[in-house]
């Protein structure tokens, strides 16, 4: 009889043991969980602000594309380019080949408000095989890749669909790109004001 008493409490023992370690386990889990929390958060923050950084490099960038430029002097060819199809005279600051089979090339433009008048008059190259976009980082072409791509099916049955940098004007209702959501929303509509008599 005591030879039992003894191995039920030796078991009893062993079970408190037991539950003690599972505690500590537990804890030690709810640590690594909170931690993994705020270390998940802090990249977060730093991948937004790589995001910002990298956007703010290419502010002033262009890309041209099916522009056959190839030549030596890229830059000059890219200034020639703007001034005669685009009706911009500009100093180009930088310029390089990204893809020769694909004939990409990304500019740097001297300032802002320059890129802003190519972005407009860019239409002047309609009809070409000529195209000048913004100088997106990866992000930003993925989401414009997705909302084109939503157009082009939109386009396909026959609804009036335009693109815009992260929105997309739909059947008159515009659609702003949720990045937390992965998709396109509803942008809210905003009642027009009476103006006062």
């Amino acid at each position: 009889m005591d030879e039992v008493k003894n191995m039920f409490k030796t078991l009893m023992e062993e079970i408190a043991e037991m539950k003690r370690d599972q505690r500590a386990y537990q804890t030690e889990v709810t640590t690594l969980r909170e931690e993994n929390q705020r270390l998940t958060e802090r990249l977060e923050r730093v991948e937004q602000h790589l995001e910002k950084l990298e956007k703010a490099e290419r502010r002033n960038n262009i890309v041209i594309k099916g522009g056959k430029l190839q030549g030596s002097e890229i830059t000059a060819e890219v200034e020639e380019l703007l001034k005669n199809k685009v009706g911009i005279q500009t100093k180009i600051q930088d310029a390089r080949l990204v893809s020769g089979k694909y004939d990409i090339v990304v500019a740097k433009i001297e300032n802002w408000d320059t890129k802003r008048a190519i972005m407009k008059q860019k239409n002047k190259l309609k009809g070409s095989k000529t195209f000048i976009e913004d100088d997106y980082t990866k992000q930003e072409s993925e989401i414009q890749k997705k909302i084109r791509g939503i157009a082009a099916a939109e386009k396909g049955k026959g609804v009036d669909a335009k693109v815009g940098y992260k929105k997309m004007i739909w059947a008159g209702e515009v659609w702003h790109w949720d990045t937390k959501l992965d998709k396109l929303v509803k942008a809210p509509s905003h009642p027009k004001e009476n103006p006062k008599n």
